[in-house]
């Protein structure tokens, strides 16, 4: 038997790897594969490149240590597991043809050596995966820009509004300091209230005057670095306070409570923010 190491990946917590891993072990048992090491990125977007996921970067390096002791292969369902950009996937499965190893796909055919036949059915579909990413991304695109013109909520909340949520029962919540989590805290309202109707901003007038004056600092050539030291010194609170989990850019971190150049940057770069200072300069 020759062993390899299993790659699944999955991209939101509400999906599971339970259909990838009954393709793994049917596949495995059909062709005389032995797997020594599972790897798993769950809730992992396939725009986000091969090597920077959590365990993207650890398969080519594990085929990499392996090499040198052995034949080791690559199996995974289909290549769009990969990622959906069409550079990272050729890439990514160039690597894995040069360090030695073979990728298997299972729900497209099996093994994949490398040929030129091969090398260009790999580049086809890494482009159909692209176009399909591409698509989805203007699909969400287009929702965020239908639920922006009615004041709803997109993703964060910006700083400078609160939210309402409503629910089908006329449940009413009204939130300050961050968007709820999906799984840990809307999905037990939805259950309790029924349906989340909307999802409302509402201005928060302290905040916004805070934008304001932010707004006019940066106007008047002051850098990022410079406003946070000003807000900091004037005890302005931020979004979240001390203490307060958040996720930014797929990472769980805890909230300082202080401003820095990166928030300040982002609160005033906002669409939210951008749209609203627009609206003001045309009233």
């Amino acid at each position: 038997m020759i062993d390899c190491i299993l790659y699944g990946r999955v991209s939101t917590y509400k999906q599971d790897m339970q259909r990838q891993e009954r393709m793994f072990v049917d596949y495995c048992h059909r062709n005389q594969l032995h797997p020594v090491l599972t790897l798993l990125d769950e809730d992992t977007s396939g725009s986000v490149p091969f090597r920077e996921r959590e365990n993207g970067g650890r398969l080519l390096a594990e085929i990499q240590s392996r090499i040198p002791t052995g034949k080791i292969e690559v199996v995974t369902t289909e290549q769009d597991r990969i990622g959906r950009d069409t550079l990272d996937i050729i890439s990514t499965i160039r690597a894995i043809w040069q360090l030695g190893a073979v990728p298997h796909f299972t729900a497209e055919g099996g093994v994949l050596p490398r040929t030129p036949e091969n090398e260009l059915r790999m580049e086809i579909k890494a482009s159909v995966a692209q176009y399909e990413r591409n698509k989805i991304r203007q699909r969400i695109q287009s929702k965020l820009d239908g639920k922006r013109a009615h004041g709803e909520l997109c993703g964060t909340l910006s700083y400078g509004w609160n939210v309402r949520y409503r629910f089908t029962n006329g449940h009413e919540l009204l939130v300050i300091a961050r968007a709820l989590r999906a799984r840990e805290e809307l999905e037990p309202l939805v259950v309790q209230h029924g349906v989340l109707v909307t999802q409302i901003l509402e201005p928060n007038s302290t905040e916004q005057q805070w934008l304001l004056q932010m707004h006019h600092w940066r106007q008047a050539g002051w850098g990022y670095g410079r406003i946070a030291s000003e807000l900091n010194r004037l005890k302005v609170p931020t979004k979240t306070g001390p203490g307060n989990l958040i996720h930014y850019q797929g990472v769980k971190r805890f909230s300082c409570g202080r401003w820095q150049c990166g928030n300040v940057h982002k609160v005033l770069n906002s669409r939210t923010t951008q749209d609203w200072l627009r609206m003001k300069r045309a009233a």
